[in-house]
């Protein structure tokens, strides 16, 4: 279980850097993808760090 949450956070981490690199592209000129993919990034980021969270709450328990 603990890795799983540990899994859960390092996705979140690669996600929200996609995000962060989206908008310093996009000032510049060059974005990766729109704003509703952008959007949709950073909330898939936002639940895989709520995921792993309660992840780690649930181990911190046992």
């Amino acid at each position: 279980m603990r890795l799983f949450g540990l899994i859960a956070y390092g996705v979140c981490g690669l996600l929200f850097l996609v995000f962060v690199a989206n908008l310093v592209l996009a000032r510049g000129g060059a974005p990766l993808f729109g704003t509703s993919s952008e959007a949709l990034t950073l909330l898939i980021a936002a639940g895989l760090f709520g995921v792993g969270t309660l992840v780690s709450e649930l181990q911190s328990r046992n």
